[in-house]
């Protein structure tokens, strides 16, 4: 029976790892409104990045109102256009009028609104990020006379590793992990090999935290790839790769949860998620928290793999709800 070298990597620096510590605390303008944000990208001076707006009027709005937001100075927003801003809702339909961008401001005027509460997410693409440090985006529904309705404050950091908000409580958001590197030695047809790291996270959020995990590539050595599971299970002699943790199951995650690692090269099959280039939710929580959970990593090969040095970078990121 042939064995193989496999090396699977998790290489965080501090920069990496902590590079996205975003706490929303809205601040109050008319009737405080609660929102969050996430950006594809938030290195400083970042380009064609697409920033998502969740927020819940607690107003309803109807036709003819507005959303602006308005973006802190040193965001360039001069390459975003009308196709570039989306709005959806998970109530019922809305319909954009018009996306108005004047200068550091955008604009969005309902034509339709057949579900006037709910949730809402406004999507624009095409963004410029500005130097390192930390900015605050205001959104605001308004009348069709421009009269503010609700208004709340966003707080986002660029570029750096850590993010002081100042308000009537000082926010905490942390991360760490117990190792850099995740080793699942040297796979062997007919055996699952796994390795495993902690994760110590906690916030005072009064919405808790959610964490993200996400790839930079598949698990590779060269043109050689170990696909991710496309069944949620790692079964050995069966060509696959998968994450999962020993966290509480919830809608909210979309990693497989309530997994004991088991130890390296048994022959059982691991319940374990694909791990993806788009951010998966590892862990969440829906108040403050700080809890520790297990991150499994698990793989399998057969007879046929090629031999290879594989490996893959993970990126985890914390952000508070709100």
């Amino acid at each position: 029976m042939k064995k193989f070298p496999k090396f699977f990597s998790i290489i965080m620096t501090y920069c990496l790892v902590f590079s996205v510590f975003l706490l929303l605390l809205p601040q109050a303008s008319a009737a405080t409104m609660p929102g969050t944000v996430t950006l594809s990208s938030y290195d400083a001076g970042a380009t064609k990045v697409t920033a998502t707006f969740n927020f819940e009027p607690l107003t309803k709005v109807t036709a003819g109102d507005k959303i602006k937001i308005t973006a802190a100075n040193g965001f360039n927003l001069s390459s975003v256009t009308n196709n570039d801003v989306t709005i959806t809702t998970v109530k019922g339909s809305v319909k954009k009028n018009k996306a108005t961008i004047n200068n550091s401001e955008i604009t969005i005027t309902f034509s339709s609104v057949s579900s006037p509460d709910g949730l809402y997410t406004v999507t624009i693409a095409n963004i410029t990020n500005p130097v390192a440090g930390s900015y605050v985006i205001n959104m605001a529904t308004l009348n069709n006379s421009e009269a503010i309705i609700d208004s709340g404050n966003i707080s986002i950091s660029i570029g750096a590793n850590t993010i002081t908000i100042n308000d009537k409580a000082d926010p905490v958001l942390s991360l760490s992990l117990s190792a850099n590197t995740c080793d699942l030695g040297t796979l062997a047809a007919k055996a699952v090999a796994t390795c495993s790291y902690n994760l110590s996270l906690a916030t005072n959020a009064p919405s808790g935290f959610t964490a993200f995990i996400k790839a930079d590539g598949d698990l590779s050595s060269g043109s050689s790839i170990i696909n991710p599971v496309s069944d949620d299970t790692v079964t050995a002699d069966k060509v696959g790769y998968g994450v999962a943790t020993n966290g509480q199951k919830s809608a909210n995650i979309d990693i497989a949860a309530a997994v004991i690692c088991p130890a390296s090269g048994g022959t059982n099959p691991v319940y374990a998620s694909a791990l993806t280039l788009n951010d998966q939710a590892l862990a969440y929580a829906p108040a403050p928290s700080s809890e520790v959970i297990t991150v499994c990593h698990a793989a399998a090969i057969n007879a046929t793999t090629s031999a290879g040095a594989y490996n893959q970078t993970a990126t985890i990121t914390l952000i508070s709800n709100f």
